[in-house]
């Protein structure tokens, strides 16, 4: 196969610069008359076959897998991980066009649910009916809720914790499988502290997040993710924006100190080598604001300390 990118890595750290693997877990493509029958399956019975469904042991071990396969074939740092979680409804392609059917956030949580049969073992586990919760899962999408709370009523938290337990137990899974390549590798997860958050920033919780290096926020558009993030607890790992600068974006003083403010100490720009010369400027001018806010608030701490 290509050795474009174990090239790229090996310039790039002989230029000193860290270079981090990028995996995206369980979002595959996979042929609908794949035999396997490891993916993701909504309440109506309807299998998305581009989604993995982590409560597979299969699965899982695919993961971990792909980790230490990624970590042995280039000199890296560590790696990012997308996806680590259930996938659900969003980014089922590569031209995902799940926004055109205008669904509210509710019904695309809904719609994300898995019930494939690892899932309705798990939840039987936990005192969860599966049968019972999907029919109340295709109620709710038949009238309208506006909260998780509201479709599935005293099941509500029960089914949450069982969704962020899929997520977490991956989590720590393929973290002790880069670990176990180089005790030093950097793991730095895409995730989100809602506990309906699938696709490619997977629930988490506070202790899933003292396993890693850094937790990275989607922040296209708004940047409460990264707050609520931070809410989860006290945060040992170091907390990351994902910004998306193709659209019209101003990378102002103000924007950036905001994102400092939140905790935010990485910044990750998506697709940079995509963007149009405008969109380029602008992601020249926000590094260039963020490592001087950066430096600002580094000796503002120092000098706290020193007072101290």
């Amino acid at each position: 196969g290509s050795q474009a990118f174990a090239d790229a890595a090996t310039r790039l750290s002989e230029c000193g610069t860290d270079v981090d693997g990028w995996i995206v877990l369980t979002h595959v493509d996979l042929s609908d008359d794949d035999p396997r029958d490891l993916r993701v399956r909504n309440a109506f019975g309807e299998v998305y076959p581009y989604a993995l469904c982590p409560s597979y042991e299969e699965v899982r071990d695919y993961c971990r897998t792909l980790v230490a396969e990624t970590l042995h074939s280039a000199p890296l740092r560590g790696v990012v991980l997308e996806a680590c979680g259930p996938m659900g409804l969003d980014h089922s392609s590569d031209h995902d066009k799940i926004n055109l059917a205008q669904w509210s956030l509710v019904e695309r949580q809904l719609l994300s649910l898995c019930f494939c049969d690892a899932c309705a073992a798990g939840m039987r586990d936990v005192g969860i009916d599966p049968a019972e919760l999907a029919l109340t899962v295709r109620q709710a999408l038949a009238r309208s809720t506006s909260t998780m709370e509201d479709a599935l009523g005293v099941t509500c938290a029960a089914t949450a914790a069982f969704r962020v337990s899929r997520s977490t137990t991956l989590q720590r899974d393929v973290t002790e499988a880069a670990r176990q390549v180089n005790g030093e590798a950097s793991v730095t997860l895409h995730a989100s502290a809602s506990p309906w958050a699938t696709g490619s920033f997977a629930a988490t919780t506070a202790d899933a997040l003292t396993l890693v290096n850094g937790a990275v926020a989607n922040c296209w558009g708004e940047s409460r993710a990264t707050r609520e993030l931070a809410d989860l607890g006290p945060m040992t790992s170091n907390l990351g924006a994902y910004l998306r600068l193709d659209h019209e974006w101003s990378a102002n003083e103000g924007i950036v100190s905001h994102y400092a403010e939140v905790g935010v100490r990485e910044l990750h720009l998506y697709h940079l080598g995509l963007l149009s010369e405008t969109s380029l400027g602008n992601a020249q001018r926000l590094t260039s604001t963020w490592r001087r806010t950066g430096d600002a608030r580094l000796d503002q701490i120092e000098e706290s300390l020193s007072d101290g």
